[in-house]
């Protein structure tokens, strides 16, 4: 007869146990800095308008991929900009530290990590040449463009990740060669496709550092990963899975560093859907659910 006072208790125990309820983490992204020295550089090259539409253009570029990876909540750059101004100013020696409520470094209500990205490397090279048979003038363009991405986490101010990112166009071969770019629009697509590269591979950077990818489901040789459209993974990639081990410990710091981990197989990707892929298993030494998966470069 005491059942049905039980049963309300169970369903909320269920409830709260649930999966489904699972929540994801907060990040905010900073607004993407340029450091001193390269808008130096900038000014006196007459490249600082390109420099300022890659940085504009890597803004918008890094919420929207963050926010893409449908890892995270998302706190908007301005938003954060402010949090982070009134924490400069609690450092500044002006402010009372032994004050409740005055702001601490990194100690953001709700936010669990911080994205900080800076622009470290920069150079807009321009060629041309003179095709004596066309009788036409054709200009080469290629940009150099480098990022340091840092990832923190706000409940300790502790470093997690600090990552250094280049890309140089004229290191591709196919946009290499001579091509007219004298038009607006191209050179504004030119630049949209950079800051667009640089923002991919800093969001799967967080990504990779905070939810490494794992396998979700083994059906035979199909296996499938927790990785989809937008998150750098393409029909063709070979991905390596690791079995975890014991948790390593250094020895000088006592500081974690991660799990043993043991290769077990090769999965050949095989489709991209929005939010999985599927590859065919290369190489099988017992491949399980939630094992790691990384990507063979």
């Amino acid at each position: 007869m005491f059942f049905p006072l039980f049963l309300p208790l169970l369903i909320g125990l269920s409830v709260i146990c649930s999966p489904a309820l699972a929540q994801k983490k907060t990040i905010g992204i900073g607004v993407v800095e340029v450091t001193p020295a390269i808008l130096q550089s900038a000014n006196a090259a007459g490249s600082r308008d390109v420099l300022s539409r890659i940085k504009q253009a890597m803004d918008g570029q890094l919420i929207d991929k963050v926010h893409n990876t449908r890892k995270f909540d998302v706190i908007s750059r301005s938003d954060l900009a402010k949090i982070l101004k009134e924490q400069e100013f609690a450092n500044s020696g002006n402010v009372d530290v032994s004050d409740p409520n005055a702001a601490k470094a990194f100690m953001l209500g709700g936010i669990q990590y911080v994205l900080t990205t800076s622009i470290s490397d920069f150079q807009d090279h321009h060629e041309t040449a003179y095709f004596e048979g066309l009788g036409e003038t054709i200009s080469k363009r290629s940009i150099r463009l480098g990022a340091v991405a840092k990832i923190y986490d706000t409940t300790t101010g502790k470093l997690l990740e600090s990552a250094n990112f280049q890309i140089d166009t004229g290191g591709h071969e196919e946009k290499n060669k001579f091509v007219t770019s004298t038009s607006g629009s191209e050179s504004d697509q030119f630049i949209l496709q950079l800051a667009t590269e640089m923002a991919d591979r800093v969001a799967n950077r967080v990504v990779d550092v905070l939810y490494p990818a794992r396998v979700i489901a083994v059906t035979g040789d199909q296996v499938t990963i927790n990785r989809g459209d937008g998150t750098g993974i393409e029909v063709g990639q070979i991905w390596e899975i690791y079995a975890l081990g014991q948790e390593l410990i250094d020895p000088d710091t006592g500081e974690s560093l991660g799990q043993e981990e043991t290769s077990i197989g090769r999965v050949h990707i095989k489709r991209v859907n929005p939010k999985t892929s599927q590859g065919d298993a290369e190489e099988n030494l017992g491949i399980q659910p939630l094992q790691v998966i990384r990507q063979v470069e």
